[in-house]
């Protein structure tokens, strides 16, 4: 019989994994809020304040929008690289 216990760093990955996957859906949801409280049905997007790129993502519901991140911190247009590439948009 195998020993199916987690560990303790076992039970805080999962745990941090929960965490970003919440963050990820709730950016989704939000940038659902935004686009349908604005009309917004494609064209240009401009996010200023992008932070880490999660929102900027969720903003580019579909091929008919452009969406561009600005940021004034250049370790957050960097973050935001990242994520954006990590997800095959940048």
């Amino acid at each position: 019989m195998r020993n199916t216990r987690l560990t303790s760093n076992t039970a805080w990955y999962l745990f941090a994994i929960l965490l970003i996957c919440s963050a990820a859906q709730a950016q989704e949801q939000q940038a659902e809020r935004i686009l349908e409280t604005t009309g917004v049905r494609g064209g240009l997007i401009v996010h200023v304040g992008c932070r880490d790129g999660e929102l900027t993502a969720a903003l580019r519901a579909n091929e008919s929008y452009i969406v561009h991140g600005l940021d004034r911190s250049s370790e957050n247009v960097a973050k935001a690289r990242l994520y954006i590439g990590s997800l095959n948009l940048y």
